[in-house]
């Protein structure tokens, strides 16, 4: 364990791209110098054991971390907390949260903040272990809607549960947001089976309200065990889930496309596959996508070194997705036992994958060539606590050319989020 928080390295191989709203790279090539730690962000009511940064997002100019064991006392686990960070305007710096966010009927153990999404002024906060309605280790899912003065400490808008849940189905233990419409996996579904599922949570033309699914979706070849939802990802119409990938038989990840009628129940559209995938990979621990554009991470992909770790990139085809193998995989050669793929996030032109693996704790940045994502080793940037073994690189996430990065095992594991990007 850590005990104090040091500064981020970061060495930057070629020269980034600055990418404007539209997602349209301007060739500006900049120094590599410009890319700096911005801020520091922690909780102020942090104790040792919180996870702090377990889970991150980042939209716009606000960031949400979750702090699932919040307030850990005398080594018991709180009901947890996230708390939301938003830019000063003069600028990111080291700063304690401008919100904290809790559930109304939080109990110890709920791991509140195990899973975290922000879209603007919505944010999705998973409670994977909550009870619900007697049943223990159901899940749920808090939505917040910041109010017109900006964001401020509060319990939820809305509360999301399955209309088919059960106890240990641990609904909430992935989620995702795009404009109206939320994910949230389920990875123990049904009753405890751990086959998994997906629900689509549709927000209502009166706002959002505490509510049960608009649509469950489940892979068509689903099996138990498979952990189906253990990450999720939603972009405009088309929402992703990943299976763990530690069956004998390699992961995978599911995506579905929303009819023209709206979300409704049923299978995937398309199901991504890794062309090099072996059993107990991880193939689909991790998962982003925006756009056109799919991540899939990797972490116990074995290459040159043991678990060393791949990111796999999808992309949509002219004719639409159907099942496929990826066009480009990213596998740099890292230290032993790296995992990279743990965690994932992408913007399309911009891919960041977390290595949080035996002490190295990093995150690489990869930028999507001017003729196409394309197998490569080679990354742009490559991010580092300087002070290894807090599993930095465990969450990821960023907001046109900004990253966040969870490190919570920094102070005891009170946990700390780094912010960077260009100065």
């Amino acid at each position: 364990m850590k005990s104090a928080a040091g500064p981020l390295a970061i060495i930057a191989i070629s020269s980034f791209f600055l990418l404007t709203s539209d997602s349209q790279a301007k060739d500006i090539r900049r120094a590599p110098s410009s890319v700096v730690q911005l801020a520091l962000l922690a909780a102020t009511d942090g104790v040792p054991n919180d996870l702090f940064g377990l889970s991150v997002a980042m939209s716009g100019n606000a960031i949400v971390v979750g702090a699932p064991f919040h307030p850990a006392i005398n080594n018991q686990q709180g009901p947890g907390a996230a708390y939301v960070f938003v830019k000063p305007t003069s600028g990111w710096q080291n700063m304690t949260q401008v919100a904290e966010l809790t559930a109304s009927d939080g109990e110890p153990s709920d791991q509140f903040g195990y899973s975290v999404a922000i879209d603007n002024d919505t944010i999705v906060v998973g409670a994977d272990v909550a009870s619900v309605g007697g049943n223990s280790f159901q899940g749920a899912a808090y939505v917040f809607v910041e109010r017109p003065g900006g964001w401020t400490t509060t319990t939820e808008t809305a509360k999301l549960t399955a209309s088919d849940g059960s106890s240990s189905d641990q609904f909430g233990f992935s989620v995702s947001i795009s404009g109206s419409a939320i994910s949230v996996g389920a990875i123990g579904y049904p009753r405890g089976d751990y086959q998994g599922a997906g629900y689509i949570f549709a927000e209502p033309a009166g706002g959002w309200t505490s509510m049960t699914q608009t649509a469950e979706l489940i892979a068509s070849d689903g099996r138990t065990n498979d952990e189906f939802g253990f990450s999720a990802s939603l972009s405009g119409t088309t929402a992703v889930f990943g299976v763990r990938g530690l069956n004998p038989i390699p992961g995978a990840a599911y995506l579905f496309v929303e009819p023209e009628s709206g979300w409704t129940d049923t299978t995937q559209t398309a199901k991504l596959t890794a062309s090099d995938g072996t059993a107990k990979d991880g193939f689909g621990y991790a998962v982003s996508i925006s756009g056109n554009t799919a991540v899939v991470g990797s972490p116990y992909k074995t290459g040159s070194y043991h678990d060393q770790g791949a990111g796999y990139v999808f992309v949509e085809p002219v004719e639409g997705w159907a099942d496929m193998n990826q066009p480009a995989e990213l596998t740099p050669l890292l230290p032993v036992s790296a995992m990279l793929g743990f965690s994932v996030y992408t913007t399309g032109n911009i891919v960041l994958i977390g290595a949080p693996g035996n002490g190295h704790d990093l995150v690489l940045a990869f930028l999507k060539p001017a003729t196409g994502w394309t197998n490569t080793s080679k990354f742009a940037v490559k991010v580092t606590d300087s002070d290894p073994g807090s599993n930095f690189g465990v969450s990821v996430s960023m907001s046109g050319f900004v990253g966040v990065v969870g490190a919570p095992d920094e102070n005891n594991q009170q946990g700390i989020a780094y912010v960077f990007g260009e100065q």
